[in-house]
């Protein structure tokens, strides 16, 4: 018995779309290093230490497909999803950290040199209708309740803007 696969137009647009939707779910939110940095300790003491990590709202699975964007500034540090988090080292003074889905959401640190600094990305729809968009909203917390949630997560997409950043260890960090 052979198989005539140009004959049948549906197996070979089912096939297609399971390997696209292999491909997209395993590549997807994925980290460029293997290892991350969740010790909360800057490695330069002369920067501080910001995470960002995701907090999905209770049985969202959107919030698992849907990229949110970290900015540090106009600095793209990357993209996470669902319960992922982002951390990289800064110089100390004021940063405006921002997170972009639908909306923009951004909270004001002061960032000193050695210390470390939480920031919880609450994510979900804007209200609980189907046709809701999903939101983002930046909650800077203290240190304990920081590394709390930090162990839940796992590693975002860091993201280098140009010439200026490297991935290390699940972190981008300005190379000096």
């Amino acid at each position: 018995m052979k198989c005539d696969i140009a004959r049948r137009p549906g197996l070979v647009h089912l096939i297609l779309t399971f390997a696209t939707l292999l491909a997209v779910g395993c590549g997807s939110g994925g980290q460029s290093s293997d290892a991350s940095d969740q010790s909360g300790l800057a490695r330069d003491g002369t920067k501080g230490r910001v995470y960002v990590i995701g907090i999905p709202r209770s049985f969202n699975l959107a919030s698992s497909i849907m990229p949110v964007h970290v900015f540090d500034g106009e600095r793209n540090i990357g993209s996470m999803k669902g319960r992922q988090f982002l951390t990289w080292e800064r110089d100390p003074g004021r940063a405006t950290i921002k997170s972009r889905a639908n909306n923009d959401s951004t909270v004001e640190v002061n960032v000193e040199a050695g210390k470390t600094y939480y920031v919880l990305q609450r994510i979900g729809p804007a209200n609980w209708t189907p046709e809701s968009p999903m939101v983002t909203k930046l909650q800077l917390v203290d240190a304990d309740n920081g590394a709390k949630e930090l162990k839940k997560a796992k590693p975002g997409k860091a993201k280098g803007a140009g010439d200026d950043l490297r991935v290390e260890q699940g972190s981008a960090s300005p190379i000096r």
